[in-house]
C-alpha cells in the first residue's frame, strides 16, 4: 500500500468460544475497508498456536496485520467481578488492559467486540476528535438510567462494545485503575461488567458517538423495516443473548453475519451451533421467521390493522 493510505489500529479479545464470531469481524472489516491499512491488536485466550497461525494467514491474505498479546488471566480473575447466571466471559474484561499493552507507537485504537460486525468505511469514525476524552462511546439504548452508578439521564450510560480509545489520555487518566477499584468496591453494582465500571467512574468524561457505530439488539425492534434500520449503520453489535448463532435469537439482522460467515474458507463452520431437531425449536424457529417477514411487509401490516379496526367497530 501506499505510504499515504489510511491506517487504523484495531482490537478485540476474545477466548475459544468465540473464534469463528472472531472470523466473521475479521470478513466484514476487510470487505468495507480495502483502502485503508489495518493493523489488529487482538488478546486471545485459550487459543491453540495452530488458530492463532491460521488467523494470521487469513489476516495476511487480506493486505493486514494482527498481533496478539497476553495478559495475566489469574491477575485479570482476582481482580473483575463476573455476575452470575449471563453470557459473558473473562475475556470481556481483556479490554480494560489493551492500552497498557499496546507498543508506544499506537496513539489511537478502536476496539470492538467479537460479537460485532462493520458493515461500512470506518475511517470518519477512527478520525473523531476526542479532545481530553480518553474514549468514545456510543449513548445505549439500554438501560435508560442507572441510578445505581449515579446515572440519571437518558444517554449518559454508553456501551462499552465500540470504544474509540486515546492511549495516552486512557493511561493518564487511569482509566484501568479506575474501573478496577470501582468493581472491588461495589461488587454488588456490577450487571454488565466492566461496562458499568467504566460508566461508573468515567462519567461526563467520555465523547458521544452516533448511534450508526453501535447498532445493538435494542436498535432493532421487531416493528421496523431491516432497510430503515441499516440506512446509515456501520457497525451492527449482536449484544444480549440473541446472537447470530444461537438457532432461537431474535435478532433479524443475522443474515449480515451469516452471509460474511459463508465468505469464509471453514470447511467447519455451522450457521447455528446449538441447533437440535425437535418440535419445540423448529416451532419457535418458524414463529420467529414468521413475524419478522410479516413486520417486513407494511402494506400487509396496515391491512391487518385495518380488519382488526373494522372488527372493533363492528362489535360496537
Amino acid at each position: 500500500m501506499p505510504e499515504s493510505v489510511h491506517t487504523i489500529h484495531l482490537a478485540s479479545a476474545f477466548d475459544q468460544n468465540y473464534i469463528m464470531p472472531f472470523y466473521v469481524l475479521l470478513a466484514s472489516l476487510f470487505h468495507h475497508n480495502e483502502d485503508s491499512r489495518l493493523i489488529i491488536h487482538s488478546i486471545a485466550t485459550g487459543v491453540s498456536d495452530s488458530e492463532k497461525a491460521g488467523i494470521e494467514a487469513f489476516v495476511s491474505r487480506n493486505n493486514a496485520s494482527i498481533f496478539f498479546y497476553t495478559v495475566d488471566e489469574a491477575y485479570v480473575r482476582a481482580n473483575v467481578v463476573l455476575p452470575e447466571n449471563n453470557h459473558f466471559t473473562i475475556a470481556t474484561y481483556y479490554r480494560l488492559f489493551l492500552p497498557a499493552i499496546l507498543p508506544a507507537s499506537v496513539g489511537k485504537l478502536l476496539y470492538i467486540d467479537t460479537d460485532a460486525i462493520v458493515i461500512g468505511d470506518l475511517k470518519k469514525l477512527y478520525d473523531t476528535a476526542l479532545g481530553n476524552a480518553p474514549f468514545a462511546a456510543v449513548p445505549d439504548s439500554y438501560p435508560h438510567t442507572r441510578t445505581d452508578l449515579g446515572l440519571d439521564k437518558k444517554e449518559q450510560y454508553f456501551n462499552a462494545g465500540v470504544l474509540l480509545i486515546d492511549v495516552a489520555n486512557w493511561k493518564q487518566q487511569h482509566v484501568t485503575e479506575q474501573a478496577i477499584q470501582f468493581m472491588n468496591d461495589y461488587p454488588d453494582k456490577i450487571k454488565y461488567v466492566d461496562q458499568d465500571a467504566l460508566n461508573a467512574t468515567q462519567r461526563g468524561k467520555w465523547h458521544a458517538l452516533a448511534k450508526k457505530y453501535n447498532i445493538t439488539w435494542f436498535d432493532v425492534p421487531l416493528e421496523t423495516r431491516k432497510k430503515d434500520i441499516l440506512k446509515e449503520a456501520v457497525i451492527v453489535h449482536y449484544t444480549t443473548s440473541n446472537k447470530p448463532w444461537n438457532t432461537l435469537g431474535g435478532n433479524k439482522l443475522r443474515y449480515l453475519y451469516h452471509g460474511y460467515l459463508k465468505k469464509l474458507p471453514h470447511a467447519r463452520h455451522k450457521r447455528y451451533i446449538d441447533f437440535k431437531w425437535n418440535s419445540r425449536i423448529i416451532k419457535q424457529f418458524l414463529y420467529i421467521r414468521i413475524l419478522e417477514w410479516y413486520f417486513e411487509h407494511p402494506a400487509l401490516v396496515a391491512l391487518t390493522r385495518k380488519i382488526r379496526g373494522s372488527k372493533s367497530r363492528a362489535k360496537e
